[in-house]
C-alpha cells in the first residue's frame, strides 16, 4: 500500500483577527487543513465566513498590523510562511504560490495589454529578455486555450469575454509554474458553460503540472466537481472537513446538510432547493457558543454555552457538531 503524500501546505490553528475603533473582531479562528502536491482542496461556506480571508492570510496579503493580526502557522515546504520577511514572500508570490482572483476586472490593469500584464509576470521572477518572456506568454496564452491568442497578447481587458479575462487570469497565475494556485470563487460571475470551461482548464492543469489547487467557493456543486477534500468553513471556523465523497454524501454537521440541501443536484429539477433561516452571527461578538446554534434544527443546551471541538467521525473525516453521526438522530 502507497504511503499518502506528505502535504505541501499545512496550516495550523490559523487565526486572524481585524483591528478598527471598536475593537478586535475574529475572522479566521483556529482553521487547520493539509494540502498533497497534485491534490485539491474546496472550502465552501456562505459569504462572511472568513474563506477569502484565510487565503489573503496564506498569500500575505492581508493589511499589516496593527490592523489586523495573524497568528498560526502556514508551513509551505517545510516553511512557516507567516515568519517570512515582506521580500521573501514576495519571491515566493507567483514563482511557487500564486492566487486567481474572483473578479478579473478589478484585478486586471485596464491601462495595459493582456500581454504587458503577463509578460510582466513572467519577468519578475524569470531572466527572459522580452522577446523570450513575449514568446512564453503566447505559449500559456495557447495553454489556457485563449482563442487567437498573438492577437489577444496586444488587446485590453476591455475587449473580452469574462470567461476569456478570467482565463487571462489563469495564465498569469501559472506562468511559473507555482506549486500551489489558490482560487478564490474563480467562476462566480460566469455562466454555466463558461463555469464548466473554467473547471477542465484548472483541472487540466492540475493533472499534467501536479499542482496543489485551493478551491474557495460558496457553491458546493462547484467543489464537488473538481476536490479530493472539502472543508465547510461557518462563522470564521471550520466545522467539518474530510473527503469530497464522503461529506457530499454523508454530511455529519448540520450545517453542511443545510448547505448540500440548497445546492442543485444534476438532474433533478423538480424538487425543492432548502434554506438555511437566519444569517451568519456578526463576527464583531466574540462567540462563546457553537456559531451555528441559533439556525440548528438539532440545537441542544450544551451548543448554547459553549464551544464544540472538532472530532472524528470517521476514517479522514471531522466535524464539531456534537451529536454526530448526525445519522443515528431519530
Amino acid at each position: 500500500m502507497r504511503a499518502p503524500a506528505q502535504p505541501l501546505i499545512s496550516v495550523r490553528d490559523l487565526n486572524v483577527e481585524f483591528v478598527n475603533d471598536e475593537g478586535r473582531h475574529p475572522v479566521v479562528r483556529n482553521a487547520s487543513f493539509d494540502i498533497a502536491p497534485g491534490k485539491c482542496l474546496g472550502i465552501v461556506g456562505e459569504s462572511g465566513s472568513g474563506k477569502s480571508v484565510t487565503s489573503l492570510a496564506i498569500m500575505s496579503l492581508l493589511p499589516p498590523p496593527p490592523y489586523s493580526n495573524v497568528k498560526g502557522k502556514v508551513l509551505f515546504e517545510g516553511r512557516d510562511l507567516l515568519g517570512l520577511d515582506a521580500d521573501d514572500m514576495r519571491k515566493l508570490r507567483g514563482s511557487h504560490i500564486s492566487m486567481i482572483f474572483q473578479e478579473p476586472m478589478t484585478s486586471l490593469n485596464p491601462a495595459f495589454t493582456i500581454g504587458d500584464q503577463l509578460m510582466e509576470a513572467i519577468r519578475v521572477h524569470e531572466k527572459l529578455n522580452e522577446r523570450a518572456a513575449r514568446a512564453k506568454a503566447l505559449e500559456i496564452l495557447r495553454e489556457v486555450r485563449i482563442p487567437a491568442p498573438e492577437r489577444r497578447l496586444d488587446e485590453y481587458p476591455h475587449r473580452l469575454s469574462g470567461g476569456m479575462r478570467q482565463r487571462v487570469m489563469i495564465a498569469i497565475a501559472i506562468a511559473c509554474r507555482p506549486r500551489l494556485v489558490i482560487a478564490d470563487e474563480p467562476t462566480t460571475a460566469l455562466d454555466v458553460t463558461i463555469q464548466a470551461q473554467i473547471l477542465d482548464l484548472l483541472r487540466r492543469l492540475q493533472e499534467e503540472y501536479g499542482v496543489a489547487l485551493l478551491m474557495i467557493s460558496h457553491n458546493f456543486g462547484v467543489i464537488a466537481e473538481i476536490a479530493d477534500d472539502v472543508a465547510v468553513m461557518y462563522a470564521g471556523r471550520i466545522v467539518e472537513r474530510g473527503p469530497i465523497r464522503k461529506v457530499f454524501h454523508s454530511p455529519e454537521h448540520p450545517y453542511t446538510v443545510g448547505l448540500l440541501g440548497a445546492t442543485p443536484r444534476g438532474g433533478d429539477r423538480k424538487s425543492r432547493l432548502a434554506s438555511i433561516e437566519g444569517n451568519v452571527p456578526d463576527l464583531k461578538t466574540v462567540l462563546t457558543r457553537c456559531g451555528f446554534a441559533a439556525r440548528c434544527p438539532f440545537v441542544e443546551d450544551p451548543c448554547t454555552t459553549h464551544e464544540q471541538p472538532m472530532r472524528n467521525v470517521a476514517e479522514a473525516h471531522d466535524t464539531a457538531c456534537r451529536r454526530a453521526p448526525l445519522e443515528q438522530i431519530a
